[in-house]
């Protein structure tokens, strides 16, 4: 965006650097921002500006000007803020320069502007992205946001400084025209202090002057601000996108003592194809696929995709929603489509057939029956590239356009491809689109609009003392999905998205991992970042890319935000969150309902094996029943535990046997009713294996464990059936500090006759620690015993677990369900005490240290009686924080009190 500065502004300015130079060592910063601004009014210059210089003299390079400071004193941690205008050669304003971009990406087309700080005469320099930035209007309505681009765009640079004293920056631009750093022989300057109050008591401070939050030096359990003070986090998951009506949640979370939120950014579409603003309507059924809209074959120039319409699929229309599409009251628009026809032709004796444009309802099948006039004059027939225009004017009571179609009206075959589409104020000099995605290739650009709306959702957590756990991408995005690793468009592909280094999709995720540094990187309410929600558990393309993202942030995000992702099922602790190729992950994330047991690898165990009678029971109040001819190879583990401490594991459990034979093979006596061990998938997979108890010679094949009747005896990895001590490879050992997985299985086979019990499986470390949770085959519901639901899953995959993680864990989605109610077991709602939530919420208290974020919060936890919950349960959270505020678990001096 070209701008001149007038020649009394230039004036002002150069004078003003000039005073500022002489005075600075011996006068304070208000006193020269008092000077500067007296000497914007004395030559009568408009917006206070701090440009040390007018434009940059070669013209070929970019340009800037008109440098403002929005903060021109912050606290420490607070958000500094400058906008100014750049002229750039760039076509994509959101995308960074890059002369020699991977396949799939035009080079040279994206412009880069960083911000250059230093607090010590540039003897070190930390750069911060900019990002380009369009004014939005918001005015919140009772059910839906209103969000108006308007007003002239500008670019911003955002950052939160971590140190006192005096900062210098300077902006820095590169675009295929050259590199501009400005002020050229100067930089501008603004004063940090040490806090909001000066000389106040640090412990009254509001929460973000406690700095960003990182994991604990002290303890790997927990988080902490950069100063030290404990982040205890209670919250849960928030699925509203009304900024007023998050706004009102997170006042009462403050009231109540709840601070950690894990909410969707992806959910805005800002940098995709998901979530997009245009639905579609197939000729035979209301819906179809929103993919189907993309076309790759046919585009405008060098734009990779354009939008299609065809017999099958002849209508797009847009918005619905929360956001739909905000207009001026008795305000004339203009309706701009760049588009291509191909054998467009009109059903027999249509009055009006064609391409066009119009606004209407709800829409039928192939937007059949919408009764307004077409906006822009119908065309059929095969074209070139064409731009047509129409015009509408809103009423005066209108705030929101109804439903926009772009539709082939009244035709019986043919092709249109939509380049772009606009909607812009007739009257706007600077003709403003309207429509958040009016090119098809979004991939390209960044959402202004949806982005303003999270500035304020951000900017409200900031106010409210809450921290959120962001996700940033979405994994199903169609365009990276399809977009190959060659650069060319084909076969969708998860693992498209899950991009390898120096490949389009990659380049792309870089740039939006930029843009989200450059606008948001600046919040210490922003808790972390989510690379996506739910990818694939098991697939070493997705851990690679998350990691990446990891990294980037730790070079170019100064704030350091933590970086996390999170799987659909399953914890693969020793493939990806203990795996030492993937550290720079901060923290790790579960997913896991009261449908998954302890989790969804584990075996649910049939109702009739479980024994209650006494004698039969080792220890508790049941063991499991396996009679002989019950063939098993049931696994009693979950996936994902992680043994890296060297030594020797001991596997050790329980047996008794009434009467019990098999019919053994190679004439071996006893039984084949045993555990079994695998250790990294086992010795096909080039792991190892064995049973308990052992074979002396090694040959599990044969039956191992004793038969015929005997009361309660223990069997051990370390030695056979009888007593006898086992060669050392056969056993358990870990002879380095690399992760390994174990699984262990409950087999029977060739049984005859007779049963036996089960009891107090058990994993010994190296150390003597035992693995909690597992082996005792207690009925310990999750929806009854909700104190129970987050202490299993914190002690066992917890730091304090010898098999869990070594860093932070938390759950991201916990949610109470079961088989009949898998979407919610809403009968909670019944105790409007909320018991359950008390015990869920108090049972965090373990030596596991798992952070815990329900899912349903809205029908379970707020107040909605539609699902049954008559007012909300926050104050069931107040009583929590209360007696955890002040308590210093990030220490290091807490350990389990084994009560």
């Amino acid at each position: 965006m070209s701008k001149n500065i007038s020649r009394d502004a230039a004036r002002a300015t150069t004078f003003g650097s000039k005073i500022l130079a002489c005075i600075w060592p011996r006068h304070q910063w208000f006193e020269v921002a008092l000077l500067l601004a007296l000497l914007q009014i004395f030559f009568g210059v408009g917006e206070p500006t701090v440009s040390a210089a007018p434009y940059a003299q070669n013209q070929d390079a970019p340009r800037v000007a008109e440098v403002t400071l929005l903060t021109p004193q912050v606290a420490r941690f607070e958000k500094f803020e400058a906008m100014f205008q750049v002229e750039t050669a760039a076509k994509y304003l959101n995308l960074p320069y890059d002369a020699n971009p991977p396949p799939g990406i035009a080079p040279g087309q994206g412009v880069s502007v960083d911000v250059l700080f230093s607090a010590d005469d540039w003897k070190t320099t930390i750069v911060q992205p900019a990002f380009f930035f369009q004014p939005v209007k918001f005015a919140p309505t009772t059910r839906r946001n209103y969000l108006l681009p308007e007003g002239a765009p500008s670019w911003r640079a955002r950052w939160a400084p971590q140190t006192a004293g005096i900062w210098q920056f300077r902006i820095r631009v590169q675009d295929r025209n050259g590199t501009t750093v400005y002020p050229a022989n100067d930089a501008l300057a603004f004063r940090v202090t040490e806090n909001a109050q000066q000389g106040a008591d640090a412990n009254a401070l509001p929460a973000s002057h406690h700095g960003f939050l990182r994991v604990s030096a002290q303890d790997a359990r927990y988080f902490e601000f950069q100063d030290g003070a404990p982040f205890i986090g209670l919250g849960y998951n928030v699925q509203k996108y009304r900024v007023q009506e998050i706004d009102a949640l997170f006042r009462e979370w403050e009231q109540n003592g709840l601070n950690f939120a894990r909410m969707w950014l992806s959910s805005a579409g800002i940098n995709g194809a998901q979530e997009r603003p245009w639905q579609v309507a197939r000729r035979d059924e209301f819906g179809g696929n929103l993919n189907e809209l993309y076309d790759w074959k046919t585009t405008f120039a060098d734009e990779p995709l354009s939008y299609r319409l065809d017999e099958k699929l002849p209508c797009m229309f847009g918005y619905f929603g929360e956001s739909p599409i905000a207009v001026k009251p008795n305000t004339t628009y203009s309706i701009t489509l760049h588009v291509k026809l191909t054998n467009v032709i009109p059903l027999p004796n249509a009055t009006s057939a064609g391409l066009t444009v119009m606004e209407g309802g709800w829409p039928s099948k192939g937007c059949a029956g919408i009764n307004s006039l077409p906006l822009v004059i119908p065309r059929v027939g095969t074209t070139d590239w064409y731009t047509t225009t129409g015009t509408l004017t809103t009423r005066a009571d209108q705030s929101f356009l109804d439903f926009l179609y772009i539709i082939l009206q009244n035709t019986a075959s043919g092709r249109a491809n939509i380049d772009s589409i606009a909607l812009t104020e007739r009257d706007d000099p600077m003709q403003i689109n309207l429509l958040r995605r009016g090119r098809a290739s979004s991939h390209l650009y960044f959402d202004s609009v949806n982005a303003a709306k999270w500035d304020a959702i951000i900017a409200s957590a900031e106010q409210h003392g809450v921290y959120l756990k962001l996700v940033i991408d979405e994994k199903n995005d169609w365009i990276r999905n399809i977009l190959q690793a060659d650069g060319t468009f084909g076969q969708r592909d998860n693992n498209n998205f899950y991009a390898a280094p120096n490949t389009a999709v990659r380049w792309l995720q870089e740039a939006w991992w930029r843009y989200v540094i450059a606008r948001w990187g600046y919040s210490t309410a922003i808790h972390s970042f989510e690379f996506i929600n739910e990818g694939d558990p098991y697939n070493g393309n997705h851990y690679r890319a998350a990691a990446a993202m990891a990294r980037y942030f730790d070079a170019n995000d100064s704030a350091r935000h933590m970086v996390t992702t999170s799987m659909w099922h399953s914890f693969p602790a020793t493939r990806f969150w203990n795996n030492p190729e993937f550290q720079a992950i901060d923290y790790a994330d579960l997913h896991a309902y009261t449908i998954n047991n302890i989790d969804s690898d584990t075996a649910e165990f049939p109702a009739a094996n479980l024994e209650t009678r006494r004698q039969f029971v080792h220890s508790g109040s049941r063991a499991l029943r396996i009679p002989a001819v019950q063939e098993m190879n049931l696994p009693l583990t979950p996936r994902g535990l992680a043994l890296d401490e060297p030594g020797e594991w001991v596997i050790r459990y329980w047996l008794r046997a009434k009467d019990f034979k098999s019919d053994c093979e190679a004439n071996s006596q006893g039984s084949m009713l045993r555990v079994r061990w695998m250790l990294d998938d086992g010795a096909f997979y080039g792991g190892a294996e064995g049973v308990v108890p052992a074979a002396a010679n090694g040959k599990d094949f044969l039956c191992t464990t004793p038969d015929g009747t005997f009361a309660w005896r223990e069997f051990s990895s370390q030695q056979n059936r009888v007593g006898q001590t086992v060669p050392l490879e056969q056993r358990l050992v870990i002879t380095d500090t690399r992760p390994h997985e174990l699984m262990l299985y409950l087999q029977n086979a060739k049984g005859a006759r007779g049963e036996a019990w089960i009891d107090d499986v058990q994993i010994i470390s190296p150390s003597g620690k035992r693995v909690p949770t597992l082996g005792t085959f207690e009925p310990r519901n999750f929806t009854q015993d909700t104190a129970w639901f987050t202490a299993a899953y914190s002690l066992l995959r917890g730091v304090t677990s010898p098999v869990g993680v070594h860093k932070p864990l938390v759950r991201g989605e916990a949610g109470l369900n079961n088989s009949d109610f898998p979407d919610g077991l809403f009968q909670v709602n019944q105790d409007q005490q909320g018991v359950w939530l008390h015990n869920f919420v108090w049972g965090q208290i373990n030596s596991g240290g798992m952070y815990d974020l329900l899912w349903w919060g809205e029908y379970m936890i707020e107040d909605n009686p539609s699902k049954g919950r008559n007012g909300n349960l926050f104050s069931v959270f107040a009583r929590f924080a209360d007696f955890m505020r002040d308590i210093p678990l990030n220490n290091g001096a807490y350990r389990d009190a084994n009560a």
